[in-house]
């Protein structure tokens, strides 16, 4: 069963003409990992979601795995981590395979850009201090002990 959550303006039906005040097209965009048929966010915006100033690859990261054999137990000392960067650019890989990776930041600096990763969905535990995750649908406060969860696809910093 669907499940709906309305924040500001809406127009009376979906995929529709829906004007601003002065006239003009609000601009549709959908956000979703399976389009109309999968969970999705639809959002309104007043200038287009298209315009963007400058797309940036990032560096391809090659990990080397550790072979493979016996389980055996790793100490993974991440407390004294290097400080520095902003939340992308401070992060240290610790664990991966082809579906996830885990890492460890300790940032310094905010965000100045946005991030969009389209590839799958982002997952950032608090261990400390407190800040404000901005995003195309709003912006949420977090502090120690909070779980973030970026859907893929969603502009945040």
């Amino acid at each position: 069963m669907p499940y709906y959550q309305q924040l500001g303006s809406i127009p009376h039906k979906r995929h529709t003409q829906f004007r601003q005040p002065d006239a003009s097209l609000y601009h549709e965009e959908l956000i979703g990992m399976e389009g109309f048929s999968g969970e999705h966010s639809l959002l309104y915006h007043r200038r287009p979601p298209t315009e963007i100033e400058s797309v940036k690859n990032w560096e391809s990261i090659h990990l080397d795995y550790a072979p493979l054999g016996a389980l055996s137990h790793r100490h993974l000392k991440s407390a004294n981590v290097t400080a520095g960067g902003d939340g992308i650019s401070a992060r240290i890989p610790l664990l991966a395979n082809d579906d996830i990776c885990i890492s460890v930041a300790r940032p310094t600096a905010p965000m100045p850009y946005w991030y969009r990763f389209a590839e799958g969905d982002e997952i950032i535990f608090i261990h400390a201090g407190q800040g404000v995750l901005e995003s195309q649908f709003g912006l949420i406060h977090y502090r120690r002990g909070d779980y973030l969860i970026i859907p893929a696809g969603v502009l945040w910093r």
